[in-house]
């Protein structure tokens, strides 16, 4: 897409800039693309989007309400090494509207969320002090609770071996008002990067009835981490909703666990945003009257 001033875009998709002028977005749900610029294809030597210093709205209007926004800073990979600092905006309100309606501004929030979700620079072993904490810190400044991480050193155990190799993630929740109705929100960030090991299980394909077996193996263990987190802390999760996210491997392992708990729970309620998404599973597994819009 040719970029103008005031454009909206996908984060994560290149695109072109037409202008040899810095170019400027009203959207101030865009606000790290000035971090990315080797993602950006195009003519001019300048390129950011100064809204996060502009500053985002109070509040988000959905309907007749207007949820409060919450600014707050990440931290990330940078592909040349080292790490990065960007911001993020959280509100309750992207859970307003159902699931099955995309919502760019969760879309946004959710990309933050699986980039601080990867495994950043680190010595020593994956843990919420190594390389899960920038997760964790994500999570405990936009006021989520009850943080579980299951971060192991990554491993690959072998084709043959019940369990095919390790992964990472994070669970955490918060009560949240939406519509006048108080529920919980159960969050999910799945490892997609610097996971070494794991990487085996991309290419483990048969048989995984249906899905790529080194996808469905990893989703096996975040789904059952989802119900004993649920247990654990006496969630209801029928009257809960559930917000995914994941990159690369994490997405596709978010892709099978938000596909199994929306054939569980339904669409409206499971929020699943997957980046860079291979494919894990196949169209004959779908059920009927479900969209999977979600």
């Amino acid at each position: 897409n040719n970029l103008t001033e005031g454009s909206r875009l996908g984060i994560t998709t290149h695109w072109n800039v037409t202008s040899t002028l810095p170019v400027r977005t009203t959207n101030y749900q865009y606000f790290f693309s000035d971090k990315m610029e080797d993602k950006v294809v195009g003519t001019s030597d300048s390129f950011y989007f100064d809204a996060a210093e502009l500053g985002a709205p109070d509040s988000l209007q959905v309907g007749t309400e207007a949820y409060p926004i919450k600014k707050g800073t990440f931290v990330y990979d940078s592909l040349e090494g080292g790490q990065m600092t960007a911001y993020y905006y959280y509100s309750d309100g992207y859970f307003a509207d159902s699931a099955r309606y995309y919502n760019e501004h969760l879309s946004t929030m959710s990309v933050c969320v699986a980039m601080s979700g990867g495994t950043p620079v680190y010595s020593g072993t994956h843990t919420s002090e190594g390389g899960a904490k920038t997760i964790v810190d994500i999570f405990e400044s936009a006021g989520f609770e009850n943080i579980y991480v299951h971060y192991p050193e990554p491993e690959y155990y072998g084709k043959d071996s019940e369990i095919l190799s390790t992964i990472g993630y994070v669970i955490a929740s918060r009560d949240i008002t939406v519509n006048s109705d108080t529920q919980t929100l159960i969050a999910v960030a799945v490892r997609g990067s610097e996971y070494k090991a794991e990487w085996a299980s991309n290419i483990t394909l048969g048989d995984g009835i249906g899905e790529a077996r080194g996808f469905c193996d990893a989703a096996n263990q975040v789904e059952q981490g989802i119900y004993d987190y649920i247990r654990n802390y006496g969630l209801d999760a029928e009257d809960s909703k559930f917000w995914l996210s994941g990159f690369s491997r994490g997405a596709a392992t978010t892709n099978l666990v938000a596909k199994r708990l929306t054939d569980k729970y339904g669409e409206d309620d499971i929020y699943a945003y997957c980046f860079e998404v291979p494919k894990g599973g196949v169209f004959s597994k779908l059920n009927d009257g479900l969209t999977y819009a979600n």
